[in-house]
């Protein structure tokens, strides 16, 4: 508990100055970045969720996925390590009509799954970096654009490195770097962006 605080002290310390999404010059980018990731309005899945015992653990990342998930739409939600199906349970009440798959086993495969849809992938912070690595050799051919991949622990030694290659993936478009969480939005731009904010 007392590590976890101390977490999140560093990590706002060092983020401090990109509060608000100081710094982002795209108006869609900046709108996402407030709206989407930091968003502070309450939406009408908030109390439901919580009567159903749901969002105490991890609460602000929950949202978080929900508020992403809504404004992604994706015909599919594939989460790794979900154990206890709370962030699957945020995120399909964001959208509804997206089939949801929670994979649990270290090689399963997605190709087929993912094939011409729109995705969110969710890897949870006891997904290992093996899991993911194994996802992501699989995704770029197939994913779609408007996709969107989370990672949770991206500042875990191991994950560092992934988080770096999913960076320069094909599919990659934007980035947005939350110290202990990293998004991925695929898209076919040119030019790549990466952001770092404060969560």
């Amino acid at each position: 508990m007392k590590r976890d605080i101390l977490k999140s002290i560093m990590a706002t310390l060092a983020r401090l100055h990109k509060a608000g999404g100081f710094g982002i010059q795209s108006p869609t980018d900046f709108s996402f970045a407030n709206d989407v990731i930091n968003g502070k309005g309450e939406y009408y899945a908030y109390e439901e969720l919580a009567r159903a015992g749901k969002g105490l653990e991890g609460e602000k990342t929950n949202k978080m996925l929900f508020r992403l998930c809504n404004f992604i739409q994706p015909d599919i939600i594939i989460t790794y390590k979900d154990t206890d199906k709370t962030a699957t349970t945020y995120m399909h009440e964001a959208c509804r009509h997206a089939q949801c798959i929670c994979m649990t086993e270290t090689n399963a495969t997605i190709a087929a799954q993912i094939e011409n849809k729109k995705a969110l992938i969710h890897f949870s912070s006891i997904a290992s970096a093996e899991e993911i690595d194994n996802a992501m050799r699989q995704m770029p051919a197939m994913i779609a654009e408007g996709s969107a991949l989370i990672v949770e622990n991206i500042d875990d030694k191991e994950k560092k490195n992934i988080w770096k290659k999913l960076k320069q993936q094909d599919c990659t478009c934007k980035t947005f770097d939350l110290y202990d969480i990293g998004i991925v939005l695929t898209g076919n731009d040119t030019i790549k962006k990466h952001y770092k904010l404060l969560f």
